[in-house]
């Protein structure tokens, strides 16, 4: 028999770098009545919360979930960056705890912030996180003309990116680094790749990029690469390339003639050529 849910006991916050102020009555209030918070460390410093009844997020993350299970019924908050479902730690609770028994109330997320603070089209921007992720995640979209928001994992990611992204052909990007949005400590400043030079970069960043130059061929090769791996697919073969080839049968060995010195294909080869041609066309796949 199913279990019954419970009437929602796990409130998550999103929250932003400007604390209790940038949150809702509703969310102050889901926070006031928890009698369990979690969150970052940062995220608990900006709401002054109760060490006694406080838990910063170990590492890793789902070593807290015990405490939080053990909390089912009782109210619970969950303090995450801006909005929660968005490679955000929303995703992990739901696999343990029914939807139904939380209550979620987001806040803007970094791409969001970014894209209002630049002007671009939420819809026309590739949105990526690099947080705990390759850099390489962002060739597939470095096309001439695209825009980028990337999510960096500290200060070190904005300059790293920059090399990439020069090494590619591509030095010309404009990179605009947004620092801390939405807090006191706030700051966007801009530079080409191949000349980056910010220093002091605040560990919590979004990086916009603005791709300009033309991918090397060794960037167009890993681009190539990358969708293949998302998508699955194989390597398309090569226009011309033989038939057994592509059907996966060596080629043929060439030997030479004793008599003659010219290079000769064994009768055995001929042979199954022949019947290559014979095979008739497959049927097409069942729907």
């Amino acid at each position: 028999m199913a279990e019954t849910s419970l009437p929602p006991w796990l409130t998550i916050v999103g929250l932003g770098e400007d604390g209790l102020d940038g949150l809702s009555p509703a969310a102050v209030s889901a926070i006031a009545q928890a009698g369990f918070i979690v969150g970052g460390r940062r995220h608990l410093d900006l709401i002054k919360a109760d060490p006694a009844i406080s838990l910063a997020w170990p590492s890793p993350l789902k070593d807290a979930f015990p405490a939080i299970l053990a909390r089912r019924g009782s109210p619970v908050a969950v303090l995450a960056s801006g909005d929660p479902f968005f490679y955000g730690v929303g995703s992990l609770l739901a696999e343990i705890v029914d939807p139904r028994e939380m209550t979620v109330l987001p806040a803007p997320s970094a791409f969001a912030l970014a894209a209002a603070r630049l002007g671009w089209p939420g819809q026309d921007v590739v949105r990526v996180s690099l947080h705990g992720r390759a850099l390489e995640r962002v060739l597939p979209h470095v096309q001439p003309g695209a825009r980028l928001l990337a999510l960096s994992w500290d200060g070190t990611t904005p300059a790293r990116l920059a090399a990439l992204l020069t090494a590619r052909g591509l030095g010309r990007s404009r990179f605009t680094v947004l620092e801390a949005m939405g807090g006191l400590r706030e700051r966007r400043r801009s530079a080409f790749a191949d000349t980056f030079d910010l220093e002091n970069i605040d560990p919590l960043n979004l990086i916009a990029v603005e791709v300009e130059g033309k991918p090397d061929a060794r960037g167009s090769s890993m681009t190539a690469k990358f969708q293949n791996a998302r998508s699955g697919r194989s390597p398309s073969p090569r226009s011309g390339r033989p038939a057994a080839r592509r059907y996966g049968i060596s080629a043929p060995a060439r030997v030479r003639s004793p008599s003659s010195g010219c290079s000769q294909i064994p009768r055995s080869a001929l042979s199954l050529s022949r019947k290559m041609r014979r095979v008739p066309p497959a049927s097409p796949a069942t729907p």
